[in-house]
């Protein structure tokens, strides 16, 4: 969880969200690690 939780601070942030499109990568990785985190936590 603590992957996700940096991913959502990073993310709120909007560091070189158009400019930067590795950052735009590393969001769009750690979005589907959060999706696949909650759907495991809806499946438990």
């Amino acid at each position: 969880m603590s992957k996700a939780l940096v991913c959502a601070k990073k993310f709120d942030r909007n560091e070189g969200l158009v400019n930067d499109l590795k950052e735009l990568a590393w969001i769009a990785c750690c979005a589907g690690d959060i999706i696949v985190y909650r759907v495991r936590n809806i499946a438990a």
